[in-house]
């Protein structure tokens, strides 16, 4: 299986020190704490690189690096770690409710669309009438490694110009017109801090999970 795109996110349980100034300001105002800051729209920072192919974000609840067509997982992993310590090195995370990474994962299928669409159906699906009728299918379904590791994942058939519109921001080249999609959300909400060794376990578990995962789907079709 190929990794097209890697969406990494730590949300956190309360504001950034940088945003909290806001609720501050409006309590040194109103003399009284704000009811809905989470509903306040603030500023935030985003950077996009297209020779890299990533954008950082940087906002009151999340920082997240989101890299596509890594040219392989240990520079991808190198981009996702640098980031979010060069972040924390000037910002203090505040207590991290959520470690989340999505990865994106496609291999070619050699026949036409609609053939793998009936082959999807004949192996996922019941034969009901209504099925027949679907020009296109997917599957989600979600996994739960214990009460702290929780994943989500998306697959089915899909064509480039559904993944290059949907999907992807940047230019993008050697993609199939058509392969199988796999997409895994890995989530931890058990990590409550910030550190290399924190990040870097929670990235290479997130990799395999992805791995494994895309890679029996690809054996299921063959593909």
């Amino acid at each position: 299986m190929n990794l097209i795109k890697v969406t990494c996110e730590l949300r956190y349980s309360e504001r950034m020190p940088l945003f909290k100034g806001y609720e501050l300001i409006y309590n040194d105002l109103q003399s009284k704490t704000p009811e809905h800051p989470d509903q306040w729209i603030m500023p935030g920072l985003r950077i996009e690189d297209k020779d890299k192919k990533a954008i950082w974000l940087i906002d009151p609840v999340r920082s997240a690096i989101d890299v596509e067509q890594p040219n392989d997982i240990e520079t991808c992993k190198k981009a996702v770690i640098g980031f979010f310590e060069v972040v924390h090195k000037r910002i203090d995370f505040p207590s991290i409710a959520r470690y989340g990474m999505r990865t994106t994962w496609i291999k070619e299928y050699h026949g036409s669309f609609q053939d793998f669409v009936d082959t999807f159906k004949q192996k996922f699906y019941a034969d009901v009438n209504l099925l027949k009728k679907a020009s296109d299918v997917g599957v989600m379904f979600n996994l739960s490694l214990s009460a702290d590791q929780k994943i989500s994942v998306t697959f089915g058939p899909m064509e480039y110009e559904q993944l290059k519109i949907q999907f992807l921001r940047f230019e993008s080249h050697s993609i199939p017109k058509i392969f199988l999609y796999t997409d895994v959300d890995f989530g931890d909400t058990l990590i409550k801090s910030f550190s290399h060794e924190h990040i870097t376990n929670f990235f290479d578990k997130a990799i395999n999970e992805g791995q494994n995962i895309s890679t029996e789907l690809g054996a299921t079709f063959g593909v």
